[in-house]
């Protein structure tokens, strides 16, 4: 998938900050992400990625804007439900 396309479904949950490997957003003290190798347009893997506490560290990877959209909608109506 291109990150153009990343990009625009994360820009739909805010501000997307874009760097040389890829584009994050964040959302309820989570990373979610794209990433690319360093300058390219293909990219290799959607992330989430989120700390508990200090000795908890969370990454999840997907591979289709699908579910991917499909975590961020999930974990948002989670935020919102309380």
């Amino acid at each position: 998938m291109k990150l153009d396309n990343a990009i625009k479904l994360l820009s739909q949950y805010g501000e997307v900050k874009i760097n040389d490997i890829g584009a994050t957003i964040e959302i309820n003290n989570k990373t979610y992400g794209a990433r690319t190798n360093c300058g390219e347009k293909d990219v290799m893997y959607l992330f989430i990625e989120y700390d508990l506490d200090m000795y908890n560290r969370f990454f999840y990877t997907y591979h289709t804007l699908k579910h991917f959209k499909d975590c961020i909608d999930r974990d948002i109506a989670k935020f919102i439900k309380g």
